[in-house]
């Protein structure tokens, strides 16, 4: 909101940028679609149909979500989480309970590796451990 010169010209630069990484991270998306859709312990969050999303986050469901991500971090994929329940927030602990749907997909959400320096071979590399994880975490 009250950027700099600095960052007006980091700007400009690469928002000729945009239109080749948010294809390219759709791509990432597509493989990434492929390779889980047969997963049964991974759910992926659905994107509209009518929506051309930028894919910046490719996020899925899991349970032990914790566990899935250490046994990810063992095996040097690394991903994060991008949803917290407003409610685990101090400023709104008044409304807890309230969102019981988001609160469940807060404990179960994690976003995958979505950078532009990922390859096929390493989106591959990903689905194969997280499949291969809650395969055995389910049992």
């Amino acid at each position: 909101m009250n950027g700099n010169s600095v960052m007006a010209a980091i700007a400009l630069v690469s928002i000729r940028y945009v239109d080749p990484d948010n294809a390219y991270r759709r791509q990432l998306a597509d493989w990434y679609d492929e390779m889980l859709e047969d997963a049964p312990n991974i759910e992926r969050v659905p994107t509209s149909p009518d929506c051309v999303s930028s894919r910046h986050l490719y996020q899925i469901l899991v349970d032990n979500r914790d566990e899935v991500m250490l046994a990810l971090n063992q095996a040097k994929i690394y991903p994060g989480v991008h949803y917290r329940d407003n409610t685990l927030y101090r400023m709104y602990r008044y409304a807890q309970g309230t969102c019981p749907r988001a609160n469940t997909a807060s404990e179960r959400i994690i976003s995958l590796p979505m950078h532009m320096r990922l390859a096929y071979s390493q989106i591959e590399y990903i689905a194969a451990n997280l499949k291969d994880i809650t395969r055995r975490m389910a049992s």
